[in-house]
């Protein structure tokens, strides 16, 4: 069984995802620097932010594999990394702790074998792809409207596997929606939920175009009335 390095973030990696990290703790540095030595992967897996409180595990049983693409030495031996995430993979258990997690893992593939091409499963998965890809425009264009700023994602990919993790990469919900993404096992049950996702936030990002103010919307009352 594999054995990989843990790092617990605030984020969720995905497949294909490309992730900055400023490394700065010396276990983490530690963890790295090996990795580097190595040539090995890290596991990123998400913190919950109730963790503590629950009294549960303090990191998510499942996460991604980041392999280090860049690196950036800094002074007092920090670091400025540059991972791609790659395939995903579900902790057995914890055979390290000091002076860094390291884990027996299995690797988490996509339930493929009942959607072999022309097959019923195919041909919904295919369906669902297309309107995923059609729904992502318009939220990317809405939430730029939110942000002020133009969102591109460059060409649009055309694969199944890459349409689900880019919409899932994107897409700005809450951590624990990410991780329930990432632990999907179908690629269809991912672009389902996907596409329920991308309704509901287009939704929530047109009422807030709509209902922000205008800068006229005070008019026509005076300065002197408004500052009062």
């Amino acid at each position: 069984m594999p054995k990989v390095p843990l790092f617990p973030l605030n984020v969720v990696l995905f497949p294909g995802m490309i992730l900055p990290l400023h490394i700065f703790e010396e276990r983490y540095k530690a963890m790295v620097n090996d990795c580097i030595a190595s040539g090995d992967p890290f596991g990123v897996v998400l913190v919950p932010e109730d963790a503590e409180e629950a009294q549960q595990t303090p990191y998510c049983s499942v996460g991604t594999v980041a392999h280090i693409n860049e690196v950036e030495r800094l002074s007092d031996g920090r670091m400025n990394i540059i991972v791609l995430g790659r395939q995903r993979f579900s902790i057995s258990h914890i055979v390290q702790h000091e002076p860094y997690l390291v884990a027996e893992v299995d690797f988490y593939a996509m339930e493929q074998a009942s959607a072999r091409p022309g097959s019923a499963e195919a041909e919904r998965n295919r369906r669902l792809m297309n309107q995923v890809r059609g729904l992502l425009p318009g939220y990317l264009d809405l939430l730029g409207q939110n942000l002020g700023r133009s969102i591109s994602i460059g060409r649009m990919p055309s694969g199944i596997a890459s349409v689900a993790y880019l919409v899932a990469i994107v897409l700005q919900i809450p951590l624990w929606e990410k991780q329930a993404l990432l632990e999907v096992s179908t690629y269809g049950e991912l672009l389902l939920q996907e596409e329920a996702l991308l309704r509901r936030e287009t939704l929530f990002l047109q009422y807030a175009v709509d209902t922000a103010p205008r800068e006229d919307s005070l008019w026509p009352y005076p300065p002197s009335i408004m500052a009062n």
